[in-house]
C-alpha cells in the first residue's frame, strides 16, 4: 500500500541546503533594513576605512546574496555559488556591525560547513546536527549564571512580566528553601 522511499545521501544534503537556503532568504528579506544603508539607524562600520563604501555597494551585496540563495533552490547545487555567497556575506557583515546577528552568524556556519565537506554529504549531515546541538546546548548553559537568573528571570520574567513585587519574590523563595 504505502512505500517508504528512503533518500541517498546526495539528495538530504540538497534538501537540506535548500532547506537553509529558502529559510535564510526569508530572513535576509524580512530584516532587509539590516542590509541596506536608507534607515534611521546609523551605519556603524567596525574600521573606520570601511565608512566611505558608498551606498550602492551595500544594496548590491544584499541583491547579491537574495539572488544567489535563490538560485540555490532552483538550480543545482555547485560548490561556487556556495563560496561567492558565503563570501558576498562576510563583506556585507564587515561593512555593518549591526549585521553581526546570530542568525547571521549561523548561517554562515553552516554554509561553511556545506562548502568544506561539500563532496562529503555524510559528513555535511552528521555536522549539521552536531552544530544545532551545540548551539542549543551552549545555549541553555548560558542560562545557568547568575546573572541570567537576576536579569532576565527576576527581572524581566517575574517583575515585569507577572508584576511580583520582590518582597513576594523573596517569600515564596525563602518558603520554596524551606522545603
Amino acid at each position: 500500500m504505502y512505500k517508504k522511499r528512503v533518500l541517498s545521501e546526495q539528495q538530504q544534503m540538497n534538501r537540506l541546503i535548500k532547506t537553509i537556503a529558502l529559510l535564510w532568504c526569508i530572513t535576509k528579506i524580512w530584516s532587509y533594513k539590516t542590509w541596506v544603508t536608507d534607515r534611521l539607524y546609523p551605519v556603524i562600520p567596525p574600521v573606520d576605512f570601511l565608512k566611505y563604501v558608498p551606498d550602492f555597494m551595500h544594496v548590491f551585496l544584499f541583491g547579491f546574496s537574495v539572488v544567489a540563495l535563490l538560485a540555490l533552490l532552483f538550480v543545482k547545487v555547485s560548490r561556487l555559488l556556495l563560496i561567492l555567497l558565503f563570501l558576498s556575506e562576510l563583506l556585507s557583515c564587515s561593512l555593518d556591525t549591526v549585521r553581526w546577528q546570530p542568525w547571521e552568524y549561523m548561517y554562515l556556519c553552516f554554509l561553511l560547513i556545506v562548502i568544506i565537506n561539500f563532496r562529503k554529504p555524510k559528513h555535511i549531515i552528521m555536522l549539521g546536527h552536531l552544530f544545532l546541538v551545540s548551539v542549543y546546548f551552549f545555549s541553555g548553559l548560558h542560562k545557568l549564571s547568575r546573572g541570567f537568573l537576576s536579569s532576565i528571570w527576576m527581572n524581566m520574567v517575574l517583575t515585569d512580566f507577572f508584576g511580583l513585587s520582590m518582597e513576594v519574590i523573596l517569600n515564596t523563595s525563602s518558603i520554596l528553601s524551606d522545603c
